[in-house]
């Protein structure tokens, strides 16, 4: 049997190969689990209070919202609408418009930190691509002609 005293004794350079170390010895995953057991998943709906006015925050005046949290991660993801199109160019005459806006939080692990413009980072523009085609695909736009629907995650 290895015990944590012998995985001590062992040379390591930082604090936190030690703890590596000490993990791997005993068969544990970077962040203390089994490697059979799955990360703690919860989903929360109206983690935002709806309001009715409008503001500046993307979560202003939402409709809905939901928490996915999976792990260390957690998502925060609010839908606006249907309401007006603001502009005669977002509106479509047989179908309401869809906006998703994906964001990276200022507080996020260094891998995906970003301080640039969300509308022109190629990552985030392809997420909210591709959640743009799933959610048109799963909402039915065609009762509402006219309107914009706006997620934002």
């Amino acid at each position: 049997d290895i015990t944590i005293t012998e995985a001590n004794t062992a040379p390591s350079t930082s604090m936190s190969n030690r703890r590596g170390d000490v993990l791997s010895l005993i068969h544990l995953r970077s962040d203390g689990r089994r490697p059979h057991e799955i990360r703690h998943m919860t989903c929360s709906l109206g983690a935002l209070p709806p309001t009715a006015s409008g503001g500046a925050l993307p979560s202003a005046g939402c409709s809905g919202s939901a928490m996915v949290t999976l792990g260390l991660t957690k998502v925060l993801c609010s839908v606006r609408g249907p309401c007006d199109a603001t502009r005669r160019s977002e509106e479509l005459p047989d179908r309401a418009s869809l906006e998703v806006l994906v964001r990276a939080a200022p507080f996020a692990p260094p891998g995906d930190r970003r301080n640039v413009n969300p509308t022109t980072d190629r990552r985030l523009v392809e997420a909210s691509h591709l959640l743009q085609r799933a959610l048109s695909a799963s909402i039915l736009l065609h009762l509402f002609p006219r309107s914009k629907i706006s997620v934002t995650v």
